[in-house]
């Protein structure tokens, strides 16, 4: 399969970014430099000499009776403040922006900081050709920094060696997918974390990773790259203590020419793994068992609409004993037999306890 290769360095607003390993991120510094222009304009004088012709003719009334005005055009929204535009009866949305990110961060003590990270944004990627022709991003690295901190610090590094298309990707490790932070320069973090932290455990999820050729592409082959999705991870310090816990959204999208590249290997987890309909609660889709089709959020409906049980017979109501790590109990005393349950009919001296309250009868 042919791949492409894109090395790409984006800068917004007045402040730079770069990417690649820890020792050049160090060594590179980034300035604004402030621009201004003025311009001056002067009117000349001018009044008018008086007419005075000695002409006999009728006076000209300097303030004429305008002409009626035509009718509005129909099409015309003559509330709109705009007398050109026509009202489509819908809301343009205004332009995509560049990069939107609602991203915080929690330290163990409880304190809660959202860094504004689309100060500078950094990507470093590859790309897989398809059989169309079209290319699809992989391996991307993208780099997130902070718009009130200095250069080196206070950003988060999202690196997934093995994207494959939109899903979730668990990040585990200083290897593979993850996710790192550096703290330091953070406004508002705590002096105990100014670190550098990687992902032990969660995820991230990739709803667009998406490349399509740029309008302006003729010659200079040019693409547009979206990549966006959601994370949720905690990111220890070494030797496994308590670290900060990084969630929320992310989104840009940027221009970059396409190279070849070699092959990359896919880790996408399937976050529904039985197929009920709920993501599994590593994903934070709330599925307490995602190998059992029988739990899920709701499953026994006549004991809870939103707890996570297991109903294996299918009567709507949990097993009183359904084991598992976060699975709810429920109230049917045999969960293999859907004539057994709360309120079902008893059938006296058949030693068979129907309704679940403990006798027979």
């Amino acid at each position: 399969m042919r791949r492409w290769w894109v090395s790409w360095v984006v800068w917004f607003g007045v402040l730079g970014c770069g990417l690649g390993s820890e020792a050049k991120i160090e060594k590179l510094n980034s300035t604004a430099a402030d621009t201004g222009t003025g311009s001056t304009t002067e009117e000349a004088d001018s009044s008018e000499p008086a007419d005075d012709t000695g002409s006999t003719e009728p006076p000209v009334d300097p303030d004429p009776e305008p002409d009626p005005e035509p009718d509005p055009d129909p099409d015309v929204d003559s509330d709109s403040g705009d007398p050109g535009s026509i009202d489509t009866g819908t809301e343009d949305p205004g332009p995509e922006p560049p990069c939107d990110v609602d991203i915080s961060i929690e330290f163990p003590a409880g304190e809660v900081i959202t860094p504004s990270f689309c100060g500078r944004v950094g990507v470093i990627a590859t790309m897989e050709s398809t059989a169309e022709g079209m290319a699809e991003l992989r391996t991307p690295v993208l780099e997130l920094y902070d718009t009130t901190s200095s250069y080196n610090e206070c950003f988060i590094r999202i690196n997934m060696p093995s994207l494959c298309g939109p899903g979730h990707y668990r990040m585990h490790g200083e290897y593979g997918n993850n996710v790192a932070l550096t703290a330091r320069g953070c406004e508002g973090a705590p002096e105990d974390y100014a670190l550098w932290f990687v992902s032990g455990w969660g995820y991230v999820r990739i709803d667009e990773a998406t490349v399509s050729p740029s309008s302006e592409s003729d010659d200079s082959g040019l693409h547009t790259v979206r990549f966006g999705g959601g994370l949720n991870v905690y990111a220890p310090l070494p030797p496994d203590p308590e670290g900060p816990a990084i969630s929320g959204t992310f989104f840009v999208r940027t221009e970059m020419a396409l190279d070849l590249a070699g092959e990359t290997e896919c880790t996408l987890i399937d976050a529904d793994e039985d197929e009920d309909g709920w993501l599994s609660d590593e994903f934070d889709g709330g599925d307490c068992d995602d190998h059992q089709a029988d739990t899920f959020p709701g499953a026994a409906e006549h004991d809870s609409d939103s707890a996570c049980m297991v109903d294996s017979d299918g009567d709507g109501f949990g097993s009183e004993t359904p084991g598992g790590v976060g699975v709810n109990p429920g109230t049917d005393c045999d969960d293999g037999d859907a004539t057994r349950h709360p309120g079902a009919t008893e059938v006296d001296g058949d030693g068979v306890d129907s309704d679940c309250n403990g006798v027979d009868g």
